[in-house]
């Protein structure tokens, strides 16, 4: 595709859309960061404890859900069907969790982290450092480095940057707003994009079932789903079958069978269900 093609992808209105949000969303920053004292460690790391739950429960949605969701999962779910909607549904149930065993023992010990709970539980200034270095590797290995890909191949795609200067571009909105924000504004902010989130994914929905037609023509229409652009780049993988891509009776399944090659019901079990409790 051309790049006098690639920019026509945006027309008037998306751009005013556009300038609206990122607009709304600085201002909601700036307005919390002169609210709220940022000058304790109180203030700046736990807002004062002074959060409602709306804030805390969408701040909480936002951060689970973002680009690699909106993005990875979806393609997931057009490669592979309905299995990868049990990491989500799974979520529900650790949330619970959350609330009900592990918060009241952080909120019993005064802890505000994890590596002050260690530290408070087991002593020593050693592990409390260990694990927030590990969190932080790991954060960034597993959930910030995928959210900056995939906000900029979104940002590559419909504004046609480069994708290193959109990388850089998320990077510095996301440091503006966290650093010299604090809990505060990035919970105010979360709010705003949480709204976002469901509006457009209900308006993505809705638009999708009325291309397809029906659940019935849904169910047809992915069976003989294949894709239209053939990755030549793979031409050389001795591994990859000739069955690959190609949708099956499974793919309708939430749990799949044990010997599926991309969500097995046993490797959800034993791996994913850990996973989401760390997460």
């Amino acid at each position: 595709m051309d790049e006098s093609q690639n920019k026509s992808r945006l027309t008037f209105i998306d751009i005013c859309v556009l300038i609206l949000y990122f607009t709304l969303v600085i201002g909601v920053g700036f307005y919390s960061m002169l609210k709220h004292n940022r000058s304790t460690v109180r203030g700046y790391f736990l807002a004062n404890q002074q959060m409602t739950w709306i804030f805390i429960g969408a701040s909480l949605f936002a951060t689970n859900i973002g680009a690699e969701h909106f993005i990875g999962l979806a393609s997931s779910g057009a490669a592979n069907g309905f299995g990868v909607g049990a990491f989500e549904i799974a979520s529900i149930g650790i949330l619970q969790l959350l609330g009900w065993v592990f918060l009241p023992v952080f909120l019993a010990s005064g802890a505000s982290t994890l590596p002050e709970y260690m530290h408070r539980r087991f002593g020593g200034q050693r592990i409390r450092t260990y694990i927030a270095y590990l969190y932080l590797l790991l954060y960034i290995l597993t959930k910030v480095s995928v959210n900056i890909y995939a906000s900029s191949l979104f940002i590559n795609y419909v504004l046609s940057w480069n994708i290193y200067l959109s990388i850089i571009f998320v990077l510095v909105l996301t440091a503006l707003s966290t650093i010299f924000g604090g809990l505060a504004t990035v919970m105010y902010t979360d709010t705003i994009q949480a709204i976002v989130m469901v509006i457009g994914g209900l308006c993505v929905m809705i638009l999708s079932y009325n291309k397809i037609g029906s659940l019935s023509n849904f169910y047809n229409l992915y069976l003989n789903a294949t894709p239209t652009i053939a990755n030549d780049n793979l031409w050389y993988n001795s591994t990859r079958a000739p069955t690959c891509d190609q949708p099956t009776i499974e793919s309708f399944q939430m749990l799949k069978p044990i010997s599926d090659p991309y969500i097995p019901w046993l490797g959800f079990f034993l791996g994913h269900i850990p996973n989401i409790i760390w997460f």
